[in-house]
This record gives C-alpha cells, structure tokens and sequence, in this order.
C-alpha cells in the first residue's frame, strides 16, 4: 500500500524487486532494487537525479484511475466470469494436473 500512496502523492517510487511489487505500479513510476543494500542505494541515487523528471499529476491519475473501486470490481468480475467458464474437474485431473 506504501508503494500506491507514493505514487498517488506524485512521488516517484524505489522499492525492492520481490513478491508482487513490480506488479502494482508500471516502468518509470517505480525504480525497482534488488534486495540488497548496494542495489537499493543505486535506484534511490537514481530517484534523486530523476526527481525533476517527475510528472507528478500524471502518477497522481494513473493511481486513481487504476486502483479505483470501480476498476478493480470490474476487473475481479472479469476474473470470475473466467473461471466460470472453465470445465469442473474431477478429483483426478485435479491431482494430474
């Protein structure tokens, strides 16, 4: 959620690259380390000299517009939808596969 609230704020984001951080937010809205100290240091040097870069509303519109209620409730709908439309299993295909 800190990654999200960053960027909603018109911050440029620097993260570690594990689990689904570099899902939430696309290029150039996150600098993205590996979990290490030289790596993090390296990304927010980076940020710093970037910083004058940042289209600040833009990342501010893009959270908004992703991350609405709206847009994540149609996206779950379309997830399930989905799913239903796939064959049920049998307890052996289920184990098989």
């Amino acid at each position: 959620m800190s990654n999200l609230e960053a960027a909603a704020c018109g911050l440029l984001v620097v993260s570690t690259n594990v689990g689904g951080i570099p899902e939430v937010l696309p290029e150039g809205m996150a600098y993205l380390a590996k979990p290490d100290a030289a790596s993090l240091t390296q990304e927010l040097f980076r940020a710093i000299k970037d910083y004058d870069k940042v289209q600040s509303q833009e990342l501010h519109q893009f959270v908004k517009n992703t991350y609405s209620w709206r847009y994540v409730a149609e996206r779950t709908e379309l997830v399930y939808d989905a799913m239903m439309e796939q064959p049920v299993l049998n307890t052996f295909n289920k184990l098989k596969s």
